[in-house]
C-alpha cells in the first residue's frame, strides 16, 4: 500500500497527478527515442550495433548472418532493443516477457540473458549489446 511521508494514505487526486506525470514523461522519452534514433532508417527494423532485428518477421541478423532465436530470447531482445537506455529489473523482465507475476526464480531471466549473449555478443563475458547494471538489472 502506498503511504505518504507521515504514513497516511495519499490523496487520490495526488496519486492520479503522479501517474499522469509518469505517463507524460514516458511518452516524451519514447517519442525522443523514436525521432532521434539515426539507426532506425527502416521503421520495421531495430539496429543495435551490428544486429538488425525485425520484430514483425521475428528475424535477427548479425553481420548479415541470420540468427535463430527461441521465442523468449527473441521477445527479450526486442523488448530491450525497443527500450534503449532504460534499466529493467529481472522481476520487470520476467513479468513483461513471461506474462505473469514474478515467482522468485531470478535464474530464469539470467539464464535467458546469458544464452542470448552467447548468440549476439562478440564476447559474451564483456557484453556490449545487453548490459548488466549491477544491483539494478539489464539494459
Amino acid at each position: 500500500m502506498c503511504h505518504g511521508p507521515a504514513g497516511e494514505n495519499p490523496d487520490p487526486s495526488q496519486l492520479i497527478a503522479r501517474v499522469r506525470s509518469h505517463l507524460k514523461r514516458y511518452a516524451r522519452l519514447t517519442a525522443d527515442r523514436d525521432k532521434g534514433d539515426g539507426n532506425r532508417k527502416n521503421p520495421d527494423q531495430i539496429v543495435v550495433g551490428d544486429l538488425i532485428i525485425e520484430p514483425k518477421t521475428w528475424k535477427v541478423w548479425k553481420k548479415g548472418k541470420e540468427i535463430r532465436l527461441p521465442n523468449r530470447e527473441f521477445k527479450l531482445l526486442c523488448f530491450l532493443a525497443e527500450n534503449p537506455n532504460i534499466v529493467f529489473s529481472k522481476e520487470q523482465l520476467f513479468e513483461k516477457i513471461w506474462g505473469y507475476d514474478y515467482i522468485s526464480d531470478a535464474a530464469t531471466v539470467s539464464v535467458h540473458i546469458n544464452r542470448l549473449r552467447e548468440k549476439i555478443e562478440e564476447d559474451a563475458r564483456n557484453p556490449q549489446i545487453i548490459e548488466t547494471i549491477w544491483g539494478a538489472g539489464y539494459r
